[in-house]
């Protein structure tokens, strides 16, 4: 119920507060929405710049046995898959933190209009965004599966590149 000498709900929230709640909800949905695209933009580029620069890096190398550069780009090429995984995981996830954000956003503006304070929604609007944020794990592992496969590769064709330097200097040795 609101109290219309005081412009206060109930619970003591005055109704002109719900106007900087709406414009600091506006203010956080468009802030955020630019720091992860941002952000974004520039892991998936790097995860796939980098996997697919040291595929077509590897497969130029003359001192690399085919083995190695198979395995190596192998490496490389399921980096960059990975890579487009992660961008659907993280897509996913955004389009459902979108919601709670949104709702919050509607809270406000009916709190604004009618004085009702619902605790009860709030909360809940409290707790699915919580929920939403720890849901993409797995475009998480999936993100850190790709730098893996990465140094995997670099490990690889680096490993074999060190076992042919010494293969060749124990032929040389024995000439």
């Amino acid at each position: 119920m609101m109290d219309r000498v005081s412009n206060r709900p109930q619970n003591g929230f005055p109704v002109d507060w719900a106007e900087i709640q709406i414009t600091q909800t506006v203010a956080l949905q468009n802030s955020l929405l630019e720091q992860h695209s941002s952000l974004y933009r520039w892991l998936l580029g790097a995860r796939l710049a980098a996997n697919g620069g040291a595929a077509v890096a590897v497969t130029g190398l003359t001192d690399l046995g085919l083995t190695a550069k198979l395995l190596s780009v192998s490496m490389f090429s399921a980096g960059v898959i990975l890579s487009i995984i992660t961008a659907e995981l993280d897509q996913a996830a955004i389009q459902k933190g979108l919601a709670p954000n949104l709702r919050m956003l509607g809270f406000w503006v009916k709190f604004k209009n009618s004085g009702v304070y619902d605790e009860e929604a709030i909360n809940k609007i409290i707790t699915d965004s919580e929920s939403v944020a720890k849901s993409n794990r797995g475009g998480k592992i999936v993100g850190w599966l790709s730098l893996a496969m990465f140094a995997l590769g670099i490990a690889g064709a680096s490993l074999s590149g060190v076992v042919a330097a010494q293969r060749t200097a124990v032929i040389q040795k024995a000439k």
